[in-house]
């Protein structure tokens, strides 16, 4: 009878072995799916880390929205570096990449990112541009005008082809001035690569006083051509003005002086009778007294072409104006934004008289001496007999007047318009 009771006392241990190793093994289970399963302890912390690193973006976000609306400019660039991983390391790279592009790996930007439950936009702040931009800042600006204009040389005095072909270069753009009315000038980064032709060899007239006679219009009318934008603003070539507002007016009066800027004389010779047709309507011409009001010479608004003759006295005005851009300029950011590794046409019409001659000519910019000089366009017997190849055909070079209300946002060291991104 003992050694039953011993067996049956023994099978009642084996049994609760079994089923304690059995429900330790559940227990055991249990435990490990709750903190490793998918809703397990770890994962959900994991959630909660993910939680408060969206929520701390989510933060340094809605503060940079703010500093902004206070007129903070701080770009989106420099708040995704001071949170990115070389500073407080709560958005990785990847992760900027996804907001704001990345072209060396094919990413585009989206503008925002996911972390945990949260997607957060970074969208920066459009203002007007006028209130932020300085001189020098570049813009991205993209012309949607025409692709090529066809210049007739019987209007630009170049008789060489009957018409030749300016097509869109792709410049970058800079901001060249603010002016009086708060709108904001650009200026291409360059002149252009292609020629514009407005010198006659063969004295072939009319075409050598079309030279003159439409140099100003032309100009514009290709810049404005190839490089407006109907919803920023409207091109046109640089001119003398755009230049001369940033010479104080003593440095101005200076140079007048040394270039004796509106001495005259009347005719002495035949042909200095014979003037092109466009000085009837210029103020630096006078004929039988009667002096020209309606251009000033960095104005034309329509094609004019031929000559006149005249047994009356003409008397031309010299408005001969040498600028020197290493000495002359009250900003110093202008010499750079001006200079360029070639010529370039500069639209205003200019006089100079001599005691030997008339000459009618087109003010151009000179990067050997960093200058800003008078070139003859009207090869006169009585003039220079000889015009150096660098005063016949130069380069152009456009700038843009954006309209007033352009907004825009910084990007880096790039402002970019509204509405002109991808």
């Amino acid at each position: 009878m003992k050694n039953i009771r011993k067996m049956e006392d023994l099978g009642i241990t084996l049994v609760a072995l079994v089923v304690t190793i059995i429900v330790l093994l559940i227990l055991a289970g249990v435990t490990i799916n709750m903190a490793l399963g998918n809703n397990g302890l770890i994962v959900k912390t994991k959630m909660t880390k993910e939680e408060i690193r969206g929520a701390s973006v989510e933060e340094e976000r809605d503060m940079w929205k703010l500093g902004q609306e206070a007129g903070d400019n701080k770009s989106m660039e420099t708040l995704l570096e001071e949170i990115g991983p070389n500073g407080k390391n709560l958005l990785s790279q990847n992760e900027i990449d996804q907001i704001i592009g990345n072209e060396e790996r094919g990413i585009k930007p989206t503008g925002k990112v996911t972390i945990g439950s949260r997607t957060i936009e970074f969208k920066e702040k459009y203002d007007y541009l006028r209130n932020y931009a300085k001189i020098g800042d570049w813009v991205e600006y993209v012309p949607d005008g025409e692709d090529e204009y066809i210049v007739r040389t019987d209007y630009s005095g170049y008789s060489a082809v009957n018409e030749y072909t300016l097509r869109k270069e792709n410049f970058k753009w800079r901001v060249f001035n603010i002016n009086e009315n708060g709108k904001v000038i650009l200026i291409s980064d360059n002149s252009s690569n292609s020629t514009f032709h407005i010198y006659e060899e063969n004295y072939n007239i009319p075409f050598a006083y079309n030279a003159y006679n439409n140099v100003v219009y032309l100009l514009n009318d290709v810049c404005n051509s190839l490089y407006s934008n109907i919803n920023y603003g409207t091109a046109r070539s640089i001119n003398l003005e755009d230049i001369t507002h940033f010479i104080n007016q003593d440095v101005i009066d200076t140079i007048k002086n040394e270039n004796k800027y509106g001495s005259s004389r009347y005719s002495i010779h035949d042909n200095e009778r014979t003037y092109p047709i466009i000085c009837l309507k210029e103020e630096s011409f006078e004929i039988d007294e009667i002096r020209g009001d309606e251009y000033q010479q960095s104005q034309q608004d329509e094609i004019i072409t031929g000559y006149a003759q005249t047994n009356s006295n003409v008397k031309l005005y010299s408005t001969e104006l040498r600028i020197d851009c290493n000495n002359h300029f009250n900003n110093s950011s202008i010499k750079e934004v001006l200079d360029s590794d070639k010529n370039y046409w500069i639209a205003t019409r200019g006089t100079k008289v001599t005691s030997n001659y008339f000459m009618y000519g087109c003010y151009y910019y000179f990067p050997y001496y960093k200058s800003i000089e008078l070139a003859n366009v009207l090869n006169r017997s009585n003039c220079s007999t000889v015009v150096p190849t660098h005063l016949k055909n130069n380069s152009y070079r456009p700038i843009v007047e954006l309209n007033n209300d352009v907004k825009a946002r910084k990007s880096g060291d790039t402002w970019i318009l509204e509405g002109n991104e991808e």
